[in-house]
């Protein structure tokens, strides 16, 4: 599963208190965020699945 939280300057309050739930609910997903373009961010969760770990250099 992916999340996408897109948000303005003025929606940053809220979109960390969404990020610090999904973070609660899922905590070992993997969180990227984006450079602001235009005033606009961007932060991504990655939920990966258990029994399917993310292809990295340590578990390939």
């Amino acid at each position: 599963m992916k999340v996408k939280i897109t948000y303005t300057p003025e929606e940053e309050n809220a979109a960390r208190a969404t990020l610090d739930t999904l973070r609660a609910m899922y905590p070992a997903a993997r969180v990227h965020e984006s450079a602001k373009k235009a005033g606009v961010s961007a932060v991504f969760l990655t939920v990966i699945k258990p029994e399917k770990p993310h292809h990295t250099k340590q578990n390939s």
